[in-house]
């Protein structure tokens, strides 16, 4: 090749681009860059759009349901349709706004409904109703409630189609009977009984009016897209019940008129002739009060009414009932006094908790119940307002109500129920105290108190309570048993596997009290050499869930377990051991607030019970029998302790946060468990909105200081200035 072709072909190679070939060539890299970008955009829509590729990323899965809900709506044994009625905006009439919460609160309930139609694989439909966008659709919903839950829908629909003709007959009764009065009032010469035939002749005429009224009350009320059959009963009954009395008037002066001798013929002729008549105009009346008064409630349509004017409510249709959660439950306020006013306190979002306890109301074959027994005092749960009590477990009893679980309540002594009687004599009337046979086949919260030597002998029947309790659980029963300190002994524990020892308290050495007080009241409380944090529970799928939530626990007992053939049992509620814990034995000096120490032995004896300890044991008969839950702490179940707020967290969440979730928490999960409701086992809304911080391991805490800051990090470094030194040798 010569020179000069060489010099042509690189010439060629370094031609300069057109303005043409450059538009063509960016501008082609530009729109496929577009169409990527586009496609890629897309698919990652689709893909996040699918059923089943949603992720929480919240806390504690706050924005998904609960493996225990999941489990409940797959096996749910029938179709159950949900039915969420929420407008998107509000106005606010102060400052004629628009209320954005409302908004936010549709977008909550639009969510939690979609995973419940997701998750339930068929089992659930659910559809969401815009109460002011989409009237028809409420309607078609209260039409269909009507008929299917509507109790005496049917019969109402009857008397309805049939209550025209008892006001023609009325009308035509009355008519005559005016036409009669008008034909011997004329002939009427005594001034007081022309006065008397006037005022008949009167009260007729409106007997006319009244039918044509009722007509016309009656037809508004079925004309509406949804009949209201209970208020048009309401206006006959009350129209009809006016028309009684009248007549009644009108017959008790027919009936003088015709006793009375001054009475001239005429007038006697009429009043004879009159009173059959009269008679038959009531007694048409009294037949169609009679069938109206025989209806029963629509309550469930009723419920959607008053729920729809407040714009907010989830209705949830079960096969044979339904349910109707208003919008406060749904969106739950903290009371005034509870550290904010419902002015401060954003609303908590109680959505799952409440759809899934209607759930097992409206599909449970039969209705939880529960007993507390006590062996002494006035009810535990059930406050009486009338006598100014407050239950000190009053929460407790509120919550499991709220699931559907019937309490019942014994004073195994029966000095309470002698009390009632003469409470009830003073016209404060209380629930019956169930009977021995009542108790029977249903779970027992026992809560075991001291009774010393005084009170036996005042109360004997109260010292039978552990045996009762043994009996109980001996014939097939379940049981959670609440335990104070220095309490008689129960042997029967042991053959369940259980150990209690009341003779004991738990302690942890003294907190020196240092440095400035703490914005958190309950640091105090933990100087206490008795009080006890606790934030590990153990690994049992009772208490599971609770691990990283606190709980406040005094005074505490030791709970241990022991071999029990045919029985599976567990330790649950380790002691911290971040301070030296002990049993200790001198609970006169606990008592006195005086400090304790650890001590082993005393003249070769042992005296105080040295760690680790657990606080509670779980016991379940192998053959899938009757449960049994041990916990050596009475007092954490009081509302006392279980309703502490937390401060803090509840200014930076504007909501109400407790301090100590665990305590209901614990107490809800045990009587689920002992009552065979396992897929109750879960956490309520308020717990999940406490902020949790899961304890370091004493494994993973020595991996981290021995691997990685000992290990890891040096070699780093040095592997860091190996790779510096191989690539600037040269």
């Amino acid at each position: 090749m010569t020179d000069s072709k060489k010099a042509e072909k690189q010439s060629a190679s370094f031609a300069v681009e057109t303005q043409q070939d450059r538009w063509l060539k960016y501008g082609a890299n530009v729109i496929l860059s577009v169409v990527v970008v586009i496609a890629l955009v897309w698919a990652m829509v689709y893909l996040a759009q699918r059923p089943g590729w949603r992720t929480d990323t919240t806390t504690g899965g706050a924005n998904s349901l609960k493996p225990q809900t999941v489990a409940l709506i797959q096996n749910l044994p029938e179709e159950v349709r949900i039915v969420g009625l929420f407008t998107r905006t509000e106005e606010n009439t102060e400052r004629k706004v628009q209320d954005t919460s409302a908004e936010v609160q549709f977008q909550q309930v639009a969510d939690l409904l979609q995973e419940y139609q997701k998750k339930s694989r068929g089992k659930i439909k659910v559809d969401l109703i815009d109460t002011v966008r989409e009237p028809s659709k409420v309607d078609q919903l209260f039409n269909d409630v009507a008929r299917k839950y509507g109790n005496d829908f049917q019969k109402y629909e009857e008397v309805m189609k049939s209550y025209g003709g008892t006001l023609d007959t009325i009308t035509k009764l009355a008519n005559e009977e005016v036409a009669a009065v008008l034909g011997v009032r004329s002939k009427i010469n005594n001034e007081k009984l022309a006065l008397m035939a006037q005022e008949i002749y009167v009260t007729l005429q409106f007997f006319p009016q009244i039918m044509d009224t009722t007509r016309r009350q009656v037809k508004e009320q079925l004309d509406l897209k949804v009949p209201d059959y209970k208020g048009a009963a309401d206006h006959i009954r009350g129209n009809l019940e006016d028309l009684n009395v009248n007549l009644e008037e009108i017959q008790k002066r027919v009936k003088g008129a015709s006793e009375d001798p001054a009475t001239p013929k005429e007038l006697k002729e009429y009043v004879v002739a009159a009173q059959p008549r009269l008679q038959k105009m009531k007694e048409t009346s009294d037949e169609l009060l009679k069938k109206i008064g025989g209806l029963g409630e629509i309550k469930h349509l009723d419920e959607l009414r008053q729920y729809k004017q407040n714009r907010g409510s989830i209705a949830v249709l079960g096969p044979k009932d339904l349910k109707v959660i208003p919008r406060n439950a749904i969106f739950k306020t903290a009371p005034t006094g509870r550290g904010g006013t419902e002015e401060t306190l954003k609303p908590r979002f109680a959505g799952e908790q409440q759809i899934t306890t209607a759930l097992v109301a409206l599909t449970a074959k039969d209705k939880k119940r529960i007993a507390v027994v006590r062996s002494g005092g006035p009810p535990a749960t059930t406050s009486i307002p009338m006598a100014g009590y407050d239950a000190p477990m009053a929460d407790f009893g509120d919550r499991l109500r709220d699931y559907g679980i019937e309490i019942v309540e014994k004073d195994i002594s029966g000095q309470w129920m002698m009390q009632a009687m003469q409470m009830q004599q003073q016209g404060m009337p209380l629930p019956p105290e169930p009977s021995d046979e009542e108790l029977k086949g249903i779970p027992w919260v026992v809560l075991l108190t001291q009774m010393n030597p005084r009170m036996m002998m005042q109360n004997p029947q109260a010292g039978q309570l552990g045996a009762k309790v043994g009996e109980h659980l001996k014939n097939g029963g379940s049981a959670m048993i609440l335990v104070d300190p220095q309490v008689q002994p129960l042997d029967f524990l042991k053959d369940w596997g259980i150990q209690i020892k009341p003779e004991y308290v738990v302690v942890h050495e003294k907190v020196a009290d240092k440095g400035a007080r703490s914005d958190d009241i309950t640091n105090d409380w933990q100087r206490q050499q008795a009080v006890f944090v606790i934030n590990e529970y153990g690994d049992h799928p009772l208490v599971k869930p609770l691990n990283s939530l606190d709980g406040l626990f005094v005074p505490v007992i030791p709970v241990d377990t022991v071999p029990a053939k045919g029985f599976k049992t567990a330790k649950i509620l380790p002691m911290p051991t971040s301070l030296k814990s002990w049993g200790e034995s001198d609970i006169q000096s606990l008592a006195q607030q005086k400090e304790v120490t650890f001590t082993a032995k005393k003249d070769d004896k042992d005296v105080d019970l040295p760690g680790p300890l657990w606080a509670g044991a779980v016991s379940e008969k192998e053959d899938g029998g009757g449960r049994l839950v041990v916990l050596g702490s009475r007092q954490f179940a009081t509302d006392e302790f279980a309703s502490v707020q937390d401060r803090a967290a509840s200014a930076v969440q504007r909501s109400q946060v407790l301090r100590f979730p665990a305590n209901a928490e614990l107490l809800n999960n045990c009587v689920f468990w002992i009552s065979h409701a396992d897929n109750l086992i879960s956490l309520s809304p308020s717990a999940l909105e406490v902020p949790r911080v899961s304890q370091i391991n004493d494994r993973f805490l020595t991996l981290l200081k021995g691997g990685v800051l000992i290990v890891l990090l040096p070699l780093g470094v040095v592997a860091a200035g190996t790779l510096v030194y191989l690539r600037r040798r040269d």
